[in-house]
């Protein structure tokens, strides 16, 4: 997949070259390929020598064509950059931690070293602990800012420095985020912003979870703003995931947003965490003294000067941000169990995911339920669901909210059923069990 980086189209569907004349030895394939396999040219002495970054000073052969070469090779990861193996802070093993715990502890083996943030209930607990930790390892700067609104505008400037930044918050202090992160992603900027959602509209029920921030999340934003959005189950996959978080960020140049919710934010349950994690750092501008850094909210041309009257660099801009959406959803992130013989199939997120579980050992029926439990919610897995499900088949939809997953669904699935809860409490699996046996007695009749 890593091919798909490439600005020149060099490469095919399937990683062939289909077009070497245009190739201008950038090196992003080599740098972003994750087994490090991709060489140009052939080893010599004189590339050994250089020291200068090796993925800009590419051999040539051929008349200019690449010689692609797939061999194993780590000379990326000795500058630092692109791929590289990373022992947790941690020791591995075993540990008894909360979802906001797991969230910190990914966080810090990913890479982070800076946090901005302003405390709210329910995510508190992630500005506390990365503090302690902080003050334990001395590996990274913590600022208790005035608002939500400065807090996400610091970890953005931050992050413009080079440095792997974080901010949590829930749904108040998500909505004041909003223009900073269309910020972010119209200047290219990686971040990781986790919303740990609470019952709304406004101050709601702090203490209590719900799932009603998925559409702002996703849309959140004015005007074509993507980000990555993903929804962790339980607190093992807030530690993986904020890990796959961080290096979504840093590969695709943008801010990825975490929804977790109260219940999983303060669920205690044992997440396993290993020796050695795979981290992807990004290759920062480097500049001589009395450079500057050109980077503005406008529209832009690739170069970042400032372009807010020509429209095809509106355009151009446009289509590269839509582009780098289209090359995520190519590893989109979902649990599907899905069969031909399916009757029902049951498709969720989030915590609500553990209550379909449990619904559907409950009720025994394996083979006559399905379900798909979706883990990147953005960009969605329309093809991978459309695929999975039985075109006959009923399609359940639970949710903490009063129906936003389901208006995706609809995209692809036919006359979903839905099944909302905005009580302030999670879904219980003998309300799931009571759907699915009123859906087939319904298809019995």
């Amino acid at each position: 997949w890593c091919e798909q980086f490439c600005p020149k189209k060099v490469f095919g569907s399937r990683g062939e070259i289909i077009n070497a004349e245009a190739c201008s030895n950038c090196g992003l394939c080599q740098l972003l390929c994750p087994e490090g396999a991709i060489l140009f040219g052939e080893q010599s002495k004189e590339r050994q020598g250089t020291i200068q970054f090796p993925a800009c000073n590419a051999l040539r052969s051929n008349a200019g064509r690449p010689n692609l070469l797939r061999q194993v090779s780590r000379e990326v990861s000795k500058f630092g950059l692109g791929w590289s193996i990373q022992r947790s802070l941690s020791e591995p093993g075993p540990y008894f931690i909360s979802g906001n715990g797991a969230c910190v502890r990914g966080a810090l083996d990913a890479g982070c070293q800076f946090y901005a943030g302003y405390p709210i209930t329910p995510a508190s607990e992630i500005m506390q602990d990365i503090v302690k930790k902080f003050g334990q390892t001395s590996i990274g700067i913590f600022i208790q800012m005035e608002d939500e609104i400065s807090s996400v505008g610091a970890i953005i400037g931050a992050s413009q420095t080079g440095v792997k930044s974080m901010t949590a918050t829930s749904g108040p202090g998500f909505s004041l985020m909003q223009e900073n992160i269309g910020y972010a992603v119209m200047t290219d900027t990686p971040c990781v912003i986790i919303n740990v959602q609470r019952a709304g509209p406004s101050t709601g029920q702090a203490t209590r979870p719900a799932f009603g921030d998925l559409m702002q999340a996703i849309w959140g934003c004015h005007g074509d703003s993507p980000k990555i959005v993903l929804a962790p189950t339980n607190a093992q996959e807030c530690y993986d995931l904020t890990i796959k978080a961080f290096n979504l960020a840093e590969m695709y140049l943008t801010p990825v947003i975490i929804l977790t919710d109260e219940t999983i934010a303060h669920l205690r349950e044992r997440i396993e965490i290993p020796g050695e994690i795979r981290v992807f750092k990004r290759v920062v501008p480097i500049f001589g003294d009395g450079q500057e850094l050109t980077v503005t909210g406008s529209t832009h041309y690739s170069n970042g000067l400032r372009a807010a009257s020509d429209p095809k660099a509106q355009q151009d801009l446009l289509d590269r941000l839509k582009e780098k959406m289209e090359n995520i959803g190519r590893h989109p992130i979902i649990d599907i169990n899905c069969h031909p013989e399916n009757k029902v199939v049951i498709i969720s997120c989030g915590f609500t995911a553990r209550s379909v579980a449990k619904a559907v050992y409950n009720l025994g029926l394996d083979n006559k339920i399905g379900t798909a439990v979706i883990k990147m919610l953005w960009p969605f897995p329309f093809k991978e669901i459309e695929n999975a499900v039985p075109h006959r088949a009923k399609v359940i939809v639970p949710e903490m909210n009063q129906g936003q997953l389901i208006h995706l669904i609809r995209e692809v699935c036919h006359d979903p059923i839905p099944l909302n809860q905005t009580d302030g409490l999670p879904i219980e699996p003998k309300t799931i069990q009571a759907a699915v046996k009123s859906c087939m007695e319904k298809m019995r009749q």
